[in-house]
């Protein structure tokens, strides 16, 4: 998993953690948040490198899930980019609610 990926994963993780198991919950933020290595967290935790690894990987598609049913943080990202445009408020108050139905 790259940078990249590490990025979107923890954005999303912030929309949906809280579905997910306190497992999965702490494997993401110490694999995303921490950058802790599969081993160190495995370490840490006492478990296996690959339950940690299977753990990661299961929180991570079910955040993707969440994403696409919910679209929570694609929303927000869109509410964000007309609030910061230079339309005028009325013209945000408009594309928000055009957003949001």
């Amino acid at each position: 998993m790259d940078i990249n990926d590490r990025l979107i994963i923890s954005s999303l993780f912030q929309e949906y953690g809280v579905l997910l198991t306190e497992k999965q919950r702490e494997a993401l933020r110490l694999y995303c948040d921490m950058d802790l290595s599969l081993f160190e967290i495995a370490e840490q935790e006492g478990v296996s490198r690959q339950a940690v690894r299977d753990s990661i990987k299961h929180a991570a598609a079910s955040l993707f899930e969440y994403e696409e049913k919910l679209g929570l943080h694609k929303l927000r990202e869109d509410i964000l980019e007309v609030l910061s445009s230079d339309l005028t408020p009325e013209e945000k108050i408009e594309r928000v609610r055009k957003l949001t139905e």
